[in-house]
């Protein structure tokens, strides 16, 4: 397309709100197209159960009611599907996709009216194809939810700090409060809040008119709102959520902190977390708020996270919540470009998209095509012991709760199984073991290793070791 005629075009996009709309509607498409792919195809893994069951024990009305911060939105509309549907891959991850997807719109229609319709078309179109994007949209898990609820809230408290309208601090409490009850992971977003009110006290930018005297007592009312369910539940049941949920964790880190911010970066990608540095440097050049605020909960849960995996257990999807920050941050940045350099700036842009879509294409690639899905293919390696087991074999798993699943009989856990009575009987026993979860039981593991024969190796090519061993013991066999 020629210089002026492309220049021409984006004009009209900006000035005209029906390209813009039909710009996102197919952006939406785009996205739903890509995250019903497989969507029923990809086995189950084992936080995945622990969704079904927990939507099939949850979700009567009782509970939503009396215990609503602790009913997950996600879980009770997942209790939904499998209702309607039956339970199957396709219905449990139904309700992840779809709010996957909406979340689309949301983010456009919120950084048109923070920054404009091309930062907020750039930001719907970088989630569409973020790689973790779409691995979370097509989990039964609650990652989805909890983010967009979290992004709703961080925007509405930003906005009543901008404003200091009262309706906007109604709408934060509302969803915070529904982040909350999805995992409280969401309350990384304090420290963001007080980073920002302190860079606005301490940096050279203007003041907010919304934040007055009145604005910062009514900041106050969700700490306080907080505190008093915090110390309702110490004085009904002994404990605080805050408490309890750090004593979950607390003396149980998996992982170096170094690793784990190196999954943060390859998870989010290697170009998009450059480009969104970099745009920072235009938050400062600007003095622009808005942008400040999304650096600001963009590095805030991703600095606490990895920080604290020195002492907690944490992984590095705990900051996904932390993704449509560094998003909008690039999109901010390139946007940024093609205003400063005109024409040239126009075709820079162009080209910082091809290269962060090149990217998010290769990753999703291999997705797709040899990852089956980036998780362990379960459903295969139960497939393949039912087709060969004989009536009255055993079948063993490191993840039983999972075999439980595919399997029609019942399925032993690793830890549970008895070497010594093995070796006494004439049982024949099938070892479903992969390599996340058998070293729970390393003795047992080591047993299996030199007394089983290995039939089927189901590996994964992924960023780190992932494999499924189909292992078969019967005592008259003797391994060569």
């Amino acid at each position: 397309m020629p210089e002026g005629r492309l220049e021409s075009a984006v004009h009209r996009v900006e000035e005209n709100p029906v390209y813009q709309y039909l710009l996102v509607i197919g952006i939406t498409l785009l996205a739903a197209a890509i995250r019903f792919v497989n969507l029923g195809e990809w086995s189950f893994w084992i936080d995945e159960i622990f969704t079904i069951n927990r939507a099939r024990a949850h979700t009567d009305i009782v509970t939503v009611i009396t215990q609503w911060w602790r009913t997950p939105p996600s879980v009770v509309l997942t209790d939904w599907a499998l209702e309607v549907f039956g339970t199957s891959e396709w219905s449990a991850r139904l309700v992840a996709a779809l709010i996957g997807i909406i979340t689309l719109p949301i983010i456009f229609y919120l950084c048109k009216k923070l920054f404009n319709p091309w930062v907020g078309l750039g930001a719907a179109f970088l989630l569409a194809v973020a790689p973790w994007h779409i691995f979370w949209s097509q989990n039964a898990r609650f990652y989805t939810s909890l983010m967009v609820f979290y992004f709703i809230a961080s925007v509405a408290m930003f906005l009543f700090i901008e404003r200091g309208q009262f309706r906007y601090l109604v709408i934060f409490g509302f969803f915070f409060l529904f982040a909350l009850a999805e995992r409280f992971l969401a309350v990384a977003f304090v420290p963001v809040l007080i980073a920002y009110l302190l860079a606005l006290w301490v940096l050279p930018f203007e003041k907010p008119t919304g934040l007055t005297r009145k604005s910062i007592v009514l900041l106050a009312l969700p700490a306080i709102a907080f505190a008093a369910l915090e110390l309702y539940n110490f004085i009904s049941t002994g404990s605080t959520r805050l408490g309890s949920s750090l004593a979950t964790f607390w003396g149980h880190p998996i992982d170096s902190p170094l690793r784990i911010a190196i999954l943060i970066v390859f998870n989010i990608g290697i170009p998009l977390v450059i480009l969104a540095l970099l745009s920072g440097v235009l938050v400062f050049r600007e003095k622009n708020r808005t942008a400040l605020f999304f650096l600001l909960n963009a590095l805030i849960p991703t600095i606490l996270f990895v920080v604290a995996s020195q002492f907690f257990f944490v992984v590095d999807r705990y900051t996904f919540i932390a993704l449509p920050s560094w998003i909008i941050l690039a999109a901010y940045g390139i946007h940024a470009i093609s205003l400063r350099y005109g024409s040239q700036g126009l075709f820079v842009s162009l080209a910082l998209i091809a290269v962060l879509l090149a990217d998010a294409g290769g990753a999703n690639l291999l997705y797709f095509n040899i990852n089956h899905g980036n998780r362990p293919e379960w459903k295969r390696a139960f497939a393949f012991v039912a087709e060969r087991m004989e009536d009255g074999d055993q079948v063993v798993s490191s993840v039983p709760e999972v075999g439980n699943y595919y399997m029609d009989q019942s399925v032993k856990a690793l830890g549970g199984i008895d070497p010594d009575g093995l070796e006494a009987s004439d049982d024949r026993v099938w070892f479903v073991l992969d390599s996340e979860n058998s070293w729970f039981s390393p003795i047992k593991y080591q047993w299996v290793a030199e007394h089983a024969d290995l039939v089927e190796f189901f590996y994964l090519r992924v960023r780190e070791t992932m494999n499924i061993q189909v292992l078969f013991y019967s005592a008259d066999y003797e391994k060569p």
